[in-house]
């Protein structure tokens, strides 16, 4: 249920940690530190990183993560819903919840009353597709993508057209800067 006020539990502590899903890669694991070893570092990106605010937050937590990035978009995760307040068409909002004609019909709310509900529901997680609707009401150019549809090539060429490297970088200093980063498993 999507409960505000429900208590948020702070991080496992020691070596308490949730089973890790099949098709994830452990950071420990052989193909992880290739790829670690392979990454690039945006340190904009890395400095902006927020933690989750809720637990149902995580798709929240890593797009406010990038607006603040950019400098550009809403970064206060509990404010989420807002964004779609200050534009004078909402898009297909609930649509993208897998409801169907409910989804439709709810799209069709007044304003006021789609920003109540949306939220209401972020507190129960945010679809992908709800993500890029949301990016793009703050000017930006989005698309959901399912890391399974996607190659790790193709990714990291998404954030380094996403986050070019400063102009800066290419002085002979920061070339010699270490490099971490942008890693997709799925």
């Amino acid at each position: 249920d999507a409960a505000r006020q429900r208590p948020m539990r702070g991080p496992p502590v020691g070596s308490e940690t949730a089973p890790l899903p099949p098709s994830l890669e452990s950071v420990e694991s052989d193909i992880a530190l290739k790829w670690a070893a392979q990454a690039r570092m945006d340190v904009r990106l890395v400095a902006a990183i927020q933690r989750q605010e809720h637990p149902a937050f995580c798709g929240i937590a890593a797009v406010t993560t990038v607006t603040s990035a950019a400098g550009v978009g809403l970064t206060d995760q509990r404010r989420f819903a807002d964004a779609f307040r200050r534009v004078a068409r909402w898009p297909p909002v609930f649509a993208h919840y897998g409801w169907d004609q409910l989804g439709d019909a709810l799209d069709r709310l007044p304003a006021a009353l789609k920003h109540r509900l949306l939220l209401h529901l972020q507190y129960d997680g945010v679809p992908m597709n709800v993500l890029a609707e949301w990016f793009r009401v703050q000017g930006y150019v989005a698309e959901a993508v399912s890391a399974g549809d996607v190659d790790l090539d193709v990714f990291r060429e998404d954030i380094l057209r996403a986050f070019p490297p400063p102009p800066s970088a290419t002085a002979p200093a920061a070339a010699d800067a270490p490099a971490v980063a942008t890693v997709a498993g799925g």
